[in-house]
């Protein structure tokens, strides 16, 4: 069984304050929560007003002052009723990371999905005749995200959950279990977790170019890159799976690509500006008990960066009262097993254990009762 701390500290790098008050299980309001993801865009905002003011109005000069200062820029807010609507959520993160590139790379061929190179990689990229040396991904704030049903209503609440990323690195394999272009429902869709070894390939990787002298420029990662994808050539074929879509893919695009499996999901730039510069926010959760069915690329980068994942799950707040045990599960990104985690509220601690989707279904039709036999303990934690 791993050895944490016994009362376990959580280990978070955010960009702004107003996360850093928060304690695992501290259970929240709607407007306890809306204020904090608010107060964050907020702080981001005029940090970037300061700078712009600092520079005679100069957007250009205050970008070169923010990007030479602090390393990243936010951009897109023109004013502060604009960062407090919550229909609007669009910051851009750039980064200033890339001081040498080859203009003989060309990231297109090493990525894979429907969107431009510029938006994957920390390669440099010509608009026009200018050549950029940075890096930029759109930001979307979880809480006005209500595609994905992220928001509260008057009478929910939400818990801050912190995740070890211990926990996760230890048994976690790949978090892709699902082909590329398919959906869940997709009787071709699944892919099995188990003995996959993805994710310490990606470790593999990280270590080794965070061990060079140039680490995360083009010209030194990529060929590092093309090493392992030598290594390990197994693809996901993407465009047997995405054929009855086709349609919806720009003719611009071409035909999709095949995916190499040992670096699928992974982007740089996700990478880097986690460990360099921490997140923006705690994950909001989808409504229900499971966590990081969306936001797993999160999941990824925070442990790859070893940093504890926080997350916030709602709840009704009359399922709350007198409640001791929340019980949240994870897909099976763990060698075909999900992660079952039991947390004691008055007690702060958590029980992790393993289980699947078959044993999930047969607990839930009453065939089994959940114990350590059926879903043994894999590890245990206190909260601070």
């Amino acid at each position: 069984m791993l050895k944490l701390d016994y009362m376990f500290r959580p280990n978070i790098k955010y960009m702004a304050k107003s996360f850093d008050s928060l304690k695992p299980l501290d259970i929240l309001d709607k407007k306890q929560v809306e204020d904090l993801y608010i107060n964050t865009e907020l702080e981001l905002y005029h940090e970037r007003l300061e700078y712009v003011e600092s520079c005679d109005n100069g957007l250009g000069k205050a970008k070169i002052k923010m990007l030479n200062d602090k390393g990243y820029w936010f951009d897109k807010f023109t004013t502060e009723e604009e960062v407090r609507d919550l229909t609007k959520s669009n910051f851009r993160i750039i980064g200033n990371r890339v001081k040498k590139f080859r203009k003989d790379v060309n990231l297109h061929k090493h990525y894979y999905s429907r969107r431009f190179e510029s938006e994957y990689s920390l390669q440099p990229h010509y608009d026009g005749e200018k050549i950029k040396s940075t890096f930029e991904c759109k930001i979307h704030q979880d809480f006005k995200n209500h595609d994905h049903k992220k928001y509260m209503n008057d009478d929910e609440s939400a818990i801050y959950f912190v995740i070890p990323y211990k926990i996760i690195e230890k048994y976690m394999t790949t978090k892709n279990i699902r082909h590329p272009g398919t959906h869940n429902k997709d009787p071709d869709a699944h892919i099995s977790s188990k003995d996959n070894p993805d994710y310490q390939r990606l470790r593999e990787f990280i270590d080794e170019v965070e061990s060079t002298e140039y680490e995360w420029c083009p010209q030194n990662f990529i060929p590092i890159m093309e090493k392992y994808d030598k290594k390990y050539p197994k693809v996901y074929h993407v465009h047997d799976n995405m054929i009855r879509h086709i349609d919806t893919i720009p003719l611009s695009y071409g035909k999709p690509a095949n995916p190499l499996r040992w670096r699928f999901g992974f982007f740089p730039y996700q990478y880097v500006s986690t460990k360099d510069y921490g997140l923006i926010y705690p994950i909001f959760n989808k409504p229900g008990n499971r966590i990081f069915s969306t936001g797993s690329h999160r999941l990824l980068n925070c442990a790859l960066s070893k940093m504890d994942i926080p997350i916030f799950v709602k709840f009704d707040k009359d399922g709350l009262i007198g409640k001791d045990v929340i019980e949240l599960d994870t897909p099976e990104y763990f060698s075909g097993h999900s992660l079952f985690f039991e947390f004691y509220i008055n007690d702060r601690k958590c029980i992790v254990r393993k289980t699947d989707m078959m044993i999930e279904r047969e607990i839930l039709q009453k065939k089994y009762e959940r114990n350590d036999t059926v879903c043994p303990i894999l590890e245990e934690f206190s909260y601070e």
